[in-house]
């Protein structure tokens, strides 16, 4: 029989031993940890930037994580998520003679569809906080390279421009 340990190892990368312990859920340096990058400022690669250019940065990589099939399934799944919250509330509040393409109620006996706007919303958020840990994700080596050259083509223009001056 499989345990709950072994699972939660597996899927957190854990060995057994370690996977009940709170270093785990902090937000140490550890690469299983899952990082929410709330502003352009908490990305590791773009921290240590002006404002302008890590503004330029994000510009220049912001669509590049989409040539990835990753990214176009995340982004396709907040619908199916929002959708499924949608039937789940429709099915809650009775409401499924919108799903039959029956005809409504009588005016009197309809109600406020409370179950599905509610799980609509939970589902809305679910899916953009999904969507944006795989973006997040997907578009940190773009902005790690973008860094990197663009801080290399910057150093060399300084050093010709401070060898001119030299002179």
């Amino acid at each position: 029989m499989v345990s709950v340990r072994s699972v939660i190892s597996v899927v957190w990368g854990a060995s057994p031993t370690t996977c009940g312990s709170a270093s785990r859920f902090t937000s140490g340096r550890n690469p299983s940890v899952m990082q929410f990058y709330w502003t352009r400022k908490s990305f590791p690669e773009l921290r240590d930037l002006e404002a302008s250019r890590r503004t330029a940065a994000w510009r220049a990589c912001c669509l590049q994580p989409f040539r990835r099939w990753q990214t176009w399934a995340a982004f396709f799944s907040q619908f199916a998520i929002l959708l499924a919250g949608a039937f789940v509330g429709l099915v809650i509040d009775g409401q499924t003679w919108l799903l039959s393409g029956g005809s409504p109620p009588a005016i009197e006996t309809m109600r406020f569809p409370a179950a599905t706007v509610g799980l609509m919303l939970v589902a809305g958020v679910v899916s953009t906080v999904l969507f944006g840990q795989v973006y997040s994700h997907m578009i940190r080596p773009y902005l790690k390279s973008y860094v990197e050259t663009h801080q290399t083509a910057n150093h060399q223009r300084m050093g010709r421009t401070g060898a001119r001056r030299g002179v």
